[in-house]
């Protein structure tokens, strides 16, 4: 992914929330749907951005909950999804 990605070009990846508290109170995964290959922890997934060479690693909240408390949040298992962006450098 870093190296198809142009020079100063920035990655924005929206991806479902493992922790989303709806699913977890439920005992859903979000394994469990066809189009998800795998689950990805917003931390785990922002150091392993930095860890590539992206810089200005940011999570955001995303999906409806997002149109009543912003994006930002603190607590990201509010979300059912979210973005992350990272800055190539």
């Amino acid at each position: 992914m870093f190296s198809g990605l142009a020079a100063q070009g920035l990655l924005v990846a929206d991806k479902s929330n493992p922790d989303y508290l709806k699913n977890r109170f439920k005992h859903l995964s979000v394994l469990q749907e066809h189009s998800h290959l795998s689950q990805h922890d917003p931390d785990c997934l922002a150091a392993r951005l930095c860890m590539t060479g992206f810089s200005k690693v940011r999570v955001y909240g995303s999906g409806r909950v997002s149109m009543f408390v912003g994006q930002r949040f603190p607590v990201l298992s509010l979300y059912g999804s979210y973005l992350i962006c990272g800055d190539k450098r």
